[in-house]
């Protein structure tokens, strides 16, 4: 079939209002400065990753296309779990709450989020100062590690997490309930054997706490500095009656 001459030109102005349309999207200011942001955010350093996250936020009251919207969200999301895990690494527990926190609120349902909250609100309450602080940051902790086993039932990151925290509010059935799940996931973690040792001990199982520090010394290397505290839970433990 022939098009007619009235038909080419509406072609042809499709095409180019389309190549426009694009092209005006690329080169758009929202456009730039995401691209500026998503440089930021490759940087390294923390101020670099912190200003990336304030040029995206202060774009997105800018913009009603919903692509770029989605672009914009995904990027805050990517940097701000970025941001956060650079602050996670060096202890700044409380900056790197305020940041996962816009994490969560775009993608609420994420579990890795999720966790790494727990783990800030579990070393908040550790270091809190007052008992009411403590408790508030603990109660935190327990709810998102709780809502990582509701989707993650066997997740051996958070229910080692939630052992600690019963060993330290002194439940230790409690504190075996989630290390034998964690251990049956990951059986060889030094971590979860270590709190494994730590709960047989708390329970008065001392035979079982000293297989478990045995298991440690085949696992460990010769010159891991842990061996040491591993031979002197087992003096501990080989002068119990």
């Amino acid at each position: 079939m022939r098009l007619t001459p009235y038909l080419r030109w509406i072609g042809i102005f499709l095409l180019g209002g389309g190549i426009g349309f694009l092209l005006g999207v690329s080169q758009n200011p929202v456009t730039r400065a995401i691209r500026v942001a998503e440089k930021l955010a490759a940087s390294q350093k923390i101020e670099d990753k912190k200003a990336s996250l304030e040029r995206l936020t202060k774009q997105k009251d800018l913009i009603t296309l919903a692509t770029l919207n989605a672009r914009v969200e995904n990027a805050r999301r990517l940097v701000a779990l970025s941001l956060a895990d650079r602050l996670i690494a060096q202890k700044m527990w409380n900056e790197a709450a305020r940041y996962m926190e816009i994490a969560r609120d775009i993608t609420p349902g994420s579990t890795g989020i999720a966790y790494r909250e727990g783990l800030i609100y579990y070393n908040l309450a550790y270091t809190a100062v007052t008992p009411s602080e403590r408790d508030a940051y603990a109660k935190k902790a327990e709810e998102r590690l709780r809502f990582v086993l509701k989707q993650e039932p066997e997740n051996p990151d958070a229910l080692y997490l939630l052992t600690l925290m019963a060993l330290e509010s002194r439940d230790a059935k409690q504190a075996y309930e989630y290390i034998a799940r964690a251990y049956k996931v990951n059986p060889k973690n030094v971590d979860i054997l270590f709190a494994l040792a730590r709960v047989y001990y708390e329970l008065g199982e001392y035979e079982q706490a000293k297989k478990v520090y045995g298991r440690l010394q085949t696992l460990l290397p010769k010159n891991d500095s842990r061996l040491e505290t591993v031979e002197r839970n087992l003096d501990i433990l080989n002068q119990k009656p």
